[in-house]
């Protein structure tokens, strides 16, 4: 039995990686209500659409794509 591959930031690219994030549960139902009433769309396909538009808006902010990290994000609550 081998061990599970993590995946790295180039790995991941090419494919499919689960993000969990809390959202306003206003938005969540305007989210749940377009997918609901729209067969062709799915949360997730809102969700990566709506990610997409921001981050392209944050690396404009910043004049490019920020580099790649230099190690994984820590779990949790932000340190105050």
């Amino acid at each position: 039995m081998t061990a599970p591959v993590e995946q790295t930031p180039a790995s991941a690219a090419l494919g499919r990686e689960k993000l969990t994030v809390h959202l306003d549960g206003a938005l969540v139902n305007r989210v749940k209500n377009a997918a609901y009433w729209n067969p062709r769309l799915t949360i997730a396909r809102i969700a990566e659409a709506g990610i997409r538009l921001a981050i392209e808006q944050v690396e404009r902010d910043n004049g490019g794509a920020y580099p790649r990290r230099e190690a994984e994000l820590l779990g949790g609550r932000p340190i105050k």
